[in-house]
């Protein structure tokens, strides 16, 4: 994050806020009518909150011809992010401040106050959905956060809910330990546990990708290109759930080192999204013996790109190149490119279908996948409802040159 957003300006806190309101304006307008307000969120340097915390300004521009009667709550929910950390954090508004009419070609200010976590200072990112969604950078010091000491470790939010808000960790004890880069970790391909009714009968897929480098490393400090070196693992079985003594008919334990690079959100308001690229060595075996034995060594470059609104309805195109690092009987039914789309919203439905197609065109496969976040239902777990279709060969890697067709019903954890 560039420093520059908040290098110090003197000059007067409402000469300050207009020009702001003014020169922002447009990441904030109201999808309304001219009578409605233009929001706009100020982080202005040497001001500090009365209570010892931090502050902001909330403004509001009319650029209507009539008064505006503004009604805004006490409280506003808003969330910290530093890096890959994500706090929510709660923002008071004094009572006295909470109500104001705007006149015509005026504007009004609404000082908003809350206390940074323990351990949270430097520059930080200050996001708001309400009254619209609003985001501003702002630096805190260490004073900034109550009780905060140097080498204190402040636990982030890491936990999406159904409706692509956050929900708060819990505050224990135990949780003060720190165990690992937590902030390293990131989901990669989806988790879920499915059930149909062919044999093998479920079908589970657990998957996660770890940054290996530190960010505040002193080599990636200068090497700022480390931090996309990446090992991920993917691991999905096949179980024979039905079937006597219950077996696994087929593993795949997918380990891959590469290399990745996730393009910078500069804004939703734009049809076209260049996502970023991925690119790895990648080994998948069944880590079975003998005649049962299944391995194959490939080297991949994954680009991905996105059409439409990021928070909304979106379509996702992300194809997957394959080298195969040896001669494989595997390229006559995978060939050397996968194909995915996704169709869908955060908080809604999405339609994902990834196909293949052997290199001589008459091998292949599809896998369709339908997932529904519960809460869609009014239901109240983190889960997804999942419907996966297949139809090819080599969803296993012990069938590779087996053609089948099934229909799986579950959940997902991750889609």
């Amino acid at each position: 994050m560039n420093s520059a957003l908040v290098t110090p300006v003197k000059v007067s806190l409402r000469s300050l806020a207009f020009l702001v309101s003014a020169l922002l304006s447009v990441d904030a307008l109201c999808d309304s009518v001219d009578s409605e307000p233009i929001f706009s969120l100020v982080s202005t340097p040497g001001i500090v909150a009365s209570r010892g915390g931090a502050s902001v300004t909330l403004l509001a521009l009319n650029t209507g011809n009539e008064v505006v009667e503004l009604s805004l709550p006490e409280t506003i929910h808003g969330i910290l992010v530093e890096g890959k950390n994500r706090w929510p954090v709660e923002l008071s508004m004094a009572a006295a401040s909470s109500a104001e009419r705007v006149m015509p070609g005026r504007f009004t200010s609404f000082p908003l106050e809350f206390d940074p976590p323990t351990g949270v200072h430097g520059l930080v990112l200050l996001e708001l959905n309400e009254p619209v969604f609003l985001r501003t950078a702002l630096e805190l010091e260490n004073g900034n956060s109550r009780g905060s000491s140097e080498g204190s470790s402040p636990v982030p939010l890491v936990v999406t809910d159904d409706d692509g808000g956050l929900a708060p960790t819990q505050d224990t004890a135990v949780a003060q330990i720190k165990r690992a880069y937590a902030s390293n970790i990131d989901i990669y391909k989806p988790i879920y546990f499915l059930y149909g009714a062919d044999a093998p009968a479920a079908k589970f897929q657990f998957s996660f990708r770890y940054q290996l480098a530190r960010e505040d490393g002193w080599l990636t400090r200068k090497l700022p290109l480390l931090n996309g070196i990446t090992f991920a693992y993917t691991q999905r079985s096949l179980w024979d759930i039905d079937g006597d003594s219950n077996p696994f008919y087929d593993t795949s334990y997918m380990p891959e080192i590469g290399y990745l690079f996730l393009n910078p959100d500069n804004g939703n308001d734009r049809f076209f999204h260049w996502l970023g690229w991925q690119t790895a060595v990648y080994h998948e075996s069944n880590g079975k013996g003998g005649v049962d034995s299944r391995s194959l060594n490939t080297f991949f470059v994954r680009p991905g790109v996105a059409f439409g609104d990021l928070n909304g309805w979106n379509l996702r195109v992300i194809p997957t190149l394959y080298a195969y690092l040896e001669d494989s009987e595997f390229a006559e039914y995978r060939g050397n490119v996968d194909l995915g789309l996704a169709f869908g919203r955060n908080d809604g439905p999405e339609l994902a279908i990834t196909g293949r197609i052997g290199r001589e065109w008459s091998k292949g496969a599809v896998q369709v996948d339908f997932t529904l976040p519960t809460s869609f239902l009014g239901g109240s777990l983190a889960t997804f409802l999942h419907v996966q279709y297949w139809n090819g060969y080599g969803e296993s890697l012990l069938g590779y040159d087996q053609s089948t067709e099934t229909v799986r019903f579950g959940l997902s954890l991750v889609r």
